[in-house]
């Protein structure tokens, strides 16, 4: 086995630089012990050496330690995961068929960014930024999907699984996620607030080009994200915490049934726990979880039957290409996984895919490729005021590479990356979900 640090410093430095990403902090645990390493700066203006103590914000890997302490609530029969989350919530003004469960597997069919894309507007002059506000705001939106019958990422889901833990047990959610989950974890470096990582080592979110710290960027109003927020996207952690919080989980201190296959996201071999992505490779079950805000990018990967996790956390919007890289190399090493290969691509006629996909910050408009396939033009919303635009990704052509998968064949960055074909019950092509989240067809 190839020594973790000299693997580590072979190809993380190379990559930083290829990307444009200042600091890089990467933690591994195995059988015989846990090790942190840094890579780079906490900020290109006032720079301070990245080490296992430095602040990131960790974006969605917030969202398991919900699932943690429902599942917890569950198990001492507090309420049930099928429980309807209005029997909890009776005065929310939320669909009375959404269960516990469909919050925590993504298929509520809550409309899962109107927070995001409203961000400026909702948070503007002061306002209140609670997590039962962040639910008013969306108990009221038409659902995307009937409750159970699909499956898209909502980040909402997961602002309402939040409150539902501060009504049911009384707390607040910052002092319930403390103590239910922080403390039994030994994570002593892991905060909801920024007034609370002031006087800490804190890597600063940068641009990638060109390279700078990124101020005044996102939804938010300022760099911590909106109170509704902190359950689905806002804790902020250091490797050797997030090390910690692995070790929590592997040593069996947590309930089972988050890390139970409960659907399927892609197929039989990617499906989705509450909450955790849970993917069969080359026979081994990943147990994982990403998370993305402005400025920084996360990467977190438990391999049960290995007794192995790694974090990875850097703090530059070209992140997940450094996290890609890394997390394909410790795969190999830790757990004998080797990346997959890109899928084998059909000539299949593309005809019935002509049209345009609303992405909610985006369309995707679909014509027939002269080559095969299907040439993508993405096309970015007028800005309406108050409104934020998450970046689009750069698609320009996509192949079948299975009856209903399609794959992503240019540009050369995004190559690889499948997305599934959403159809109704006559065949029809009703939509696109591209990393987890569904496209639905605008109609003519």
């Amino acid at each position: 086995m190839t020594d973790i640090a000299d693997l580590l410093t072979e190809i993380v430095p190379p990559l930083m630089r290829q990307w444009g990403v200042p600091g890089v902090g990467v933690g591994v645990l195995t059988p015989e012990g846990s090790r942190h390493f840094g890579f780079g700066v906490t900020n290109v203006d006032h720079p301070l050496q990245v080490d296992e103590s430095t602040l990131f914000q960790i974006g969605s890997v917030s969202k398991t330690f919900v699932a943690t302490m429902l599942a917890e609530l569950a198990e001492s029969g507090r309420l049930g995961l099928d429980d309807p989350v209005v029997d909890h919530l009776p005065d929310s003004g939320l669909d009375g068929r959404i269960t516990i469960r469909h919050l925590l597997t993504h298929s509520s069919g809550l409309f899962g960014d109107h927070l995001i894309l409203n961000g400026p507007r909702l948070l503007a002059d002061g306002a209140d930024d609670s997590i039962a506000t962040g639910v008013e705001h969306i108990a009221g939106l038409p659902l995307v999907f009937a409750p159970g019958s699909d499956y898209s990422y909502s980040n909402a889901g997961l602002i309402v699984a939040g409150r539902l833990l501060e009504v049911v047990t009384g707390r607040r959610y910052a002092d319930l996620v403390r103590t239910e989950v922080l403390e039994p974890a030994g994570m002593s470096h892991t905060f909801t607030a920024a007034d609370e990582v002031i006087t800490h080592r804190v890597a600063a979110p940068h641009r990638s080009d060109p390279l700078e710290v990124a101020r005044t960027a996102g939804w938010q109003r300022g760099w911590q994200l909106p109170g509704w927020d902190v359950p689905g996207g806002g804790l902020v952690s250091c490797v050797r915490d997030m090390l910690s919080y692995a070790e929590h989980h592997l040593g069996g201190a947590t309930p089972a049934e988050p890390f139970a296959p409960q659907r399927e996201r892609s197929g039989p071999t990617e499906r989705i726990g509450l909450v955790w992505r849970l993917d069969d490779v080359d026979g081994v079950r990943l147990v994982h979880h990403g998370g993305l805000t402005i400025g920084y990018c996360t990467q977190l990967c438990l391999i049960p039957e290995r007794g192995a996790a790694f974090v990875l956390l850097t703090n530059g919007t070209s992140g997940d290409q450094v996290n890609q890289e890394v997390r394909a190399a410790l795969l190999r090493e830790l757990a004998g996984v080797e990346p997959e290969t890109p899928p084998e691509v059909s000539p299949a006629d593309a005809t019935e895919l002509v049209g345009e996909f609303d992405a909610t910050f985006y369309r995707m408009e679909l014509a027939p490729h002269p080559d095969g396939g299907a040439a993508v033009r993405i096309h970015r919303p007028e800005p309406r005021p108050g409104c934020y635009y998450l970046e689009p990704p750069s698609i320009e052509r996509v192949e079948w590479c299975g009856a209903d998968e399609l794959v992503i064949t240019e540009p050369a960055a995004e190559r690889g990356t499948t997305i599934d074909v959403r159809r109704d019950g006559t065949g029809t092509v009703i939509g696109l979900r591209l990393r987890d989240r569904l496209a639905p067809r605008v109609a003519d």
